[in-house]
């Protein structure tokens, strides 16, 4: 049996909300394993200005956007992704952007650090640069990888929002 099949005249498609779910759900699943294994916790201690926190935000908010639009296709109403189109596709680079956005203030970080003080002769003195390199450095990582992995998770909703309003169209 085909899950088309499964589709009751004037309800929902069932395929694409059920795609939008699992995304979802695996997004909020990942998201709590990763606060259950202290993750958000050294996340929070390490993005001195929490752009990696924004960016999660974000995409949570587009996320649950995403799945209404799917919704509304399924209902057979193509105003809402016609109108927004731009905005749900431009929310892919947004990710991308504020990952970048976040390595960048971390390179700064990074690069505020003086240098001088590694050459020097105080042991001391070069522990506290390297330590900063080091902050630094997992600044702009961390920032990366929510932003990438955020980008990842919306270009998949994307894609499943397009199919469900291609599949609309063709019927």
């Amino acid at each position: 049996m085909n899950p088309r099949d499964l589709k009751k005249p004037g309800a929902a498609p069932l395929v694409p909300n059920l795609r939008w779910w699992l995304v979802f759900v695996c997004s909020v699943a990942g998201l709590v394993l990763a606060g259950a294994s202290g993750h958000i916790l050294a996340m929070w201690r390490i993005d001195a200005y929490k752009v990696s926190f924004v960016t999660l935000t974000v995409y949570f908010l587009v996320s649950v956007f995403l799945g209404r639009l799917t919704w509304r296709i399924g209902r057979g109403d193509r105003s809402w992704h016609l109108r927004f189109r731009e905005g749900y596709d431009y929310s892919v680079t947004l990710m991308t952007m504020l990952g970048l956005i976040g390595t960048v203030i971390g390179f700064m970080g990074l690069l505020a650090t003086s240098f001088s003080s590694l050459g020097s002769a105080d042991l001391a003195a070069a522990r506290v640069a390297i330590g900063s390199l080091t902050a630094g450095s997992a600044n702009a990582l961390v920032n990366t990888l929510v932003g990438l992995m955020g980008a990842v998770g919306l270009k998949l909703q994307v894609i499943n929002l397009n199919l469900a309003a291609g599949h609309e169209q063709q019927q």
